[in-house]
């Protein structure tokens, strides 16, 4: 009678640095292309900040709008007066009603300023 051995178990497979690296090669084009690069400096992380302001300025006339209707002109004083607070750094803008909603956002240190339009579109004007 043979004694049977346990088979040894198979080593797995290793990829090689190279594969990684050309893996990584080949993707990174692709993860950049499909990634949302935003608009000029209104898209960089140092305007965080004007996105931040519009957005809370865009809920602020949205709050209003529900309460007096889509077609009353909200501006920077009426968004005050329902709670909005923003930033003392930059100068903000806004006018129109639901539908022509307009604000700006420029930073005191900068030529650039972010504008969002009435469907939450934010761009950049030099």
């Amino acid at each position: 009678m043979e004694e049977s051995t346990p088979e040894e178990p198979k080593p797995k497979k290793k990829y090689s640095w190279t594969l990684v690296i050309i893996t990584a090669l080949f993707f990174s084009p692709l993860i950049w292309i499909a990634l949302p690069q935003g608009v000029g400096e209104c898209g960089s992380t140092q305007y965080n900040g004007a996105r931040a302001n519009l957005n809370r300025l865009y809920q602020a006339c949205s709050g209003y709008w529900r309460e007096k209707g889509g077609d009353k002109e909200c501006n920077l004083t009426i968004a005050i007066g329902v709670g909005f607070v923003h930033s003392t750094q930059a100068k903000i803008e806004a006018h129109g009603t639901e539908s022509t909603f307009t604000a700006t956002f420029e930073r005191m240190d900068s030529t650039t300023s972010c504008t969002m339009d009435a469907n939450g579109n934010i761009t950049e004007k030099k």
